[in-house]
């Protein structure tokens, strides 16, 4: 492609940083430099707080914040596809420190057995405005030739789900539960899962979903998040420790 292309591409589709929003390239050296500083950092157990109960053990790759927040948003609602690469290599770098830090999920795959993940369930609502299910495709994507590990979206919201943005804790845990079940044909049964999503902010999704998958007989259930809102213990708790907190 030719310089005159690209300025033409421009003039149609501008090119912006992901992170920080600024003209000309996908991600600016700023950003880019910080998600390599980021991915460097090994995944942390992380909490909300409150925690409701049967909040499963999860792991977050980061803190949702900077540039990664603008990342988040901008694939999901940004119809950022360039960036499903990323996302889903972040993803897979969290979930390694989880499913060899859990005894259970790490015998499983020794065993040979395989691991179910498990993305946490859009709304129909959802899926049907943004026209995909943004976060299922970075579960396809991270899932993809690694050994043991089966992209597996057995979960759906039942019923009438209130958008989760501005509810307070208890609020979220009021709508959502019983809000989701396993597909009807689908088989958990004895299965060792891995849920997945993109951020944990109460808890109240994930919570939910762990409740589903061991109602439908899983045996284990873990997660992993690219990252977690500051009202988590564990993510604030290691900021604090590097000095990313402001």
């Amino acid at each position: 492609m030719t310089a005159l292309t690209h300025a033409l591409l421009d003039l149609v589709l501008p090119v912006r940083c992901a992170g920080c929003d600024v003209s000309g390239e996908p991600w600016c050296a700023s950003c880019r430099g910080e998600v390599v500083r980021l991915r460097q950092t090994p995944a942390r157990r992380t909490w909300p707080d409150p925690c409701p109960p049967g909040f499963p053990p999860t792991w977050a790759a980061t803190s949702y914040d900077g540039p990664v927040r603008a990342a988040v948003v901008a694939h999901k609602d940004g119809g950022r596809v360039d960036l499903l690469d990323l996302l889903a290599a972040w993803w897979c770098d969290a979930a390694a420190t989880a499913l060899e830090a859990d005894d259970l999920t790490r015998s499983a795959l020794r065993r040979g057995e395989r691991v179910l993940v498990v993305p946490a369930p859009s709304s129909g609502r959802s899926v049907r405005e943004r026209g995909r299910d943004p976060w299922a495709e970075v579960v396809e994507q991270a899932t993809r030739g690694r050994s043991g590990l089966v992209a597996s979206s057995v979960l759906q919201q039942v019923g009438r789900v209130r958008d989760q943005a501005g509810l307070s804790a208890a609020q979220r845990w009021a709508n959502l539960e019983g809000a989701v079940r396993v597909r009807r044909g689908a088989s958990v049964d004895g299965a060792t899962c891995l849920l997945a999503d993109d951020v944990v902010t109460t808890g109240s999704t994930l919570t939910e979903a762990a409740r589903a998958l061991h109602h439908a007989g899983a045996h284990r259930v873990v997660a992993v998040v690219l990252a977690a809102t500051p009202r988590t213990v564990g993510a604030i708790r290691r900021r604090r420790g590097d000095g990313r907190l402001p």
